[in-house]
């Protein structure tokens, strides 16, 4: 029985090494918008080529992008698509979003590399562009961090499985879009810290009177203010807690909360 057992032993240790050595970074050329065609990738920093096998899994992390290609870029997501973190470098803008025709839901699934502005960034965009909804899914502990002068935007629903922390010198904004697609939940367990000087925005259309926003009501985690400052507004109404589970949002040290929505707010459970 022990050769049987270290045999086996061995055997998760070879799996185990394997994958962490196909763990891979996949550069954006951007030889035509789809994530999901492994000939916009390279694993080459400083050229469109060799392209990777595949696209990104879970394991891989994406960066935007190849150091010759410095412009405003579209990424459309034609399947739902994994990575282990997103980073940006391009100084033009970059949209992440699904493709405007496709009215089947879409996600983006992110593991605990989570989303990084470098300095000089341009303006990013997570979601939108269809007729169906467009899902970013928190699946490991991670961390945002904006450290660019511009704005990272997240217009995609949130599913915070996990501990997220928004932090960074730059601003971030989660938004509610077009009226028809304000009611944005944040669903999920895992807890919310703002940190870093940027602001982190909540905001949507003051023109429709049927936005809503909820933290709470399926959001069982805890939102922590550190530092920096949060802006609530915009929208007809905000719920924040649900009144039956022990999600809360905690003001602390440095950390500024500002609400001003555009009709209501209900702060139950908090």
């Amino acid at each position: 029985m022990k050769p049987r057992r270290n045999l086996f032993l061995g055997t998760l240790v070879v799996i185990a090494l394997s994958q962490s050595a196909f763990a891979a970074t996949h550069y954006w050329d951007g030889a035509s918008a789809t994530w999901n065609d492994a000939v916009n990738w390279s694993t080459d920093s400083g050229a469109d080529t060799p392209d990777p096998l595949a696209v990104t899994g879970i394991t891989d992390d994406a960066i935007f992008n190849i150091t010759t290609v410095d412009g405003n870029m579209v990424v459309t997501l034609d399947a739902n698509q994994l990575a282990n973190s997103l980073t940006f470098d391009n100084t033009g803008t970059t949209a992440i979003q699904a493709n405007a025709s496709d009215t089947t839901a879409r996600s983006l699934t992110l593991a605990a590399g989570g989303i990084t502005l470098n300095s000089g960034a341009g303006a990013v965009t997570l979601g939108g562009g269809s007729n169906g909804a467009t899902n970013l899914v928190i699946d490991a502990n991670q961390s945002w961090t904006n450290n660019s002068s511009s704005l990272l935007t997240v217009t995609a629903g949130l599913a915070i499985n996990n501990a997220l922390t928004i932090g960074g010198s730059g601003n971030a904004t989660i938004s509610g879009g077009a009226p028809s697609d304000l009611s944005r939940i944040w669903t999920g367990g895992g807890g919310v810290t703002k940190t870093g000087a940027g602001t982190l925005n909540i905001t949507g259309n003051i023109s429709s009177a049927q936005g809503r926003w909820t933290i709470g009501n399926g959001y069982g985690g805890n939102f922590t203010m550190e530092q920096g400052a949060m802006n609530l507004s915009g929208i007809s109404y905000i719920t924040l807690g649900d009144g039956s589970t022990a999600n809360a949002i905690y003001n602390q040290m440095d950390g500024t909360v500002l609400l001003s929505p555009a009709e209501d707010s209900t702060t139950r459970g908090v």
